[in-house]
């Protein structure tokens, strides 16, 4: 639906044809974006897909917004005038590190000529960037894990397995940037024995947690 503001605006531009007016064809604003992912997050560079947005022939642009978590500011704006999923809409911007939590909003758009026909904006959806590498490290039959803050992260849950893909349990959720791990499924660390440790960081925002995990690395028991 033409909201009233582009209502007004196409009153202005009809011209009067003998007693006659004749509208001049404006195309209708767009729905706003349903929903939002991060596709890459990672230093330097951010890519996103966009969907559930309606127009009368399916062609449509996307301005996103990059907001920093830690900062508590908008930091970038970028947008493509032709949006395909397959491509994304995508950002090189040195305001894109590593180990911070960010948030985006979208607005879709038509062109009418050279002017750009708005949505609404969409919700904020949140992800954390790449996390840098952890450092774990073994004595005395038990691991001592180390990373560096993740920049906006309200905690950090720290798991263990002996698998690296799976079976995974919590150790602890802390807000400090070291760990001390002796324990697995309730049970001494055994030597001889391969241990994977990964640091999964949280962002608390409205009642929702948003995570980012590292890589888990094995630590063999001495």
């Amino acid at each position: 639906m033409i909201r009233l503001r582009r209502m007004v605006e196409d009153m202005k531009r009809m011209r009067k044809v003998g007693s006659n007016y004749a509208s001049i064809t404006v195309a209708p604003e767009p729905s706003a974006p349903t929903e939002v992912n991060f596709r890459t997050l990672e230093s330097g560079y951010c890519s996103l897909t966009v969907d559930g947005v309606n127009t009368c022939d399916d062609t449509y642009g996307v301005e996103a917004v990059l907001y920093d978590c830690y900062k508590q500011k908008e930091v970038a704006t970028f947008r493509v005038d032709k949006y395909q999923r397959a491509s994304g809409v995508n950002l090189k911007s040195d305001q894109v590190v590593n180990n911070r939590f960010y948030g985006v909003k979208t607005r879709a758009y038509v062109l009418d000529g050279t002017t750009r026909i708005y949505s609404d904006w969409s919700d904020m959806s949140y992800a954390g960037s790449k996390m840098n590498s952890i450092a774990p490290s073994q004595k005395n039959k038990q691991i001592t894990l180390k990373w560096k803050e993740v920049k906006g992260a309200t905690n950090y849950s720290i798991y263990i397995s002996k698998s690296k893909n799976r079976g995974y349990k919590r150790v602890v959720t802390t807000q400090n940037l070291s760990q001390k791990i002796k324990k697995y499924n309730g049970k001494a660390l055994k030597s001889d024995t391969s241990y994977y440790v990964k640091v999964v960081a949280n962002y608390h925002k409205g009642g929702d947690i948003y995570k980012v995990s590292s890589v888990a690395k094995r630590v063999t028991i001495g």
